[in-house]
């Protein structure tokens, strides 16, 4: 996957192309793309309680990420939102989030398989991806069915401190 860093930032991929057009009153005409990638997050596709400002910005990404996909498409230009579910990288413990459920590394999904489910989804054209195990697909299926007040509930156990320590 190294091959791929230089077309990455941390606005998305851009890989070669053309798309000649302005959007959101930008010239796009000098950006080379025919492909771009967002990363949202599972949460988008849940309400979030403890993580409230979290929660709200990926939904607005995931949100953005259809938006620019609906838009470019007469250009060309495919987007791709990365949905990953919990990923073992530092976030959580940068975030001090080491008494939650999400502190813990140990059960969450390999950062290697996410980007490797987001770069096939990204090449194959897809709308979206959710980046992480068959759980973390169950999850994401679960969100679809379930009532916002059962997702939350769900959420907040994983998410609220444990005020034991």
């Amino acid at each position: 996957m190294s091959h791929l860093r230089y077309g990455w930032t941390r606005h998305g991929c851009w890989l070669p192309g053309s798309c000649p057009t302005r959007w959101g009153g930008f010239a796009v005409r000098r950006w080379y793309c025919s492909t771009l990638t967002r990363r949202a997050s599972l949460s988008a596709t849940t309400p979030t309680p403890y993580e409230s400002i979290y929660g709200p910005t990926r939904s607005f990404m995931y949100s953005f990420a259809q938006s620019l996909r609906e838009e470019l498409r007469e250009h060309g230009v495919s987007v791709t939102a990365l949905l990953p579910g919990a990923t073992a990288t530092e976030f959580h413990d940068r975030a001090g989030m080491q008494q939650t459920k999400f502190g813990d590394n140990s059960w969450k999904n390999d950062p290697e398989l996410v980007a490797k489910l987001g770069v096939e989804a990204l090449f194959s054209g897809r709308d979206h991806v959710i980046g992480g195990d068959r759980g973390t697909r169950w999850a994401a299926l679960r969100n679809k069915f379930s009532s916002e007040e059962s997702k939350a509930k769900r959420f907040a156990q994983d998410s609220k401190p444990d005020e034991r320590e």
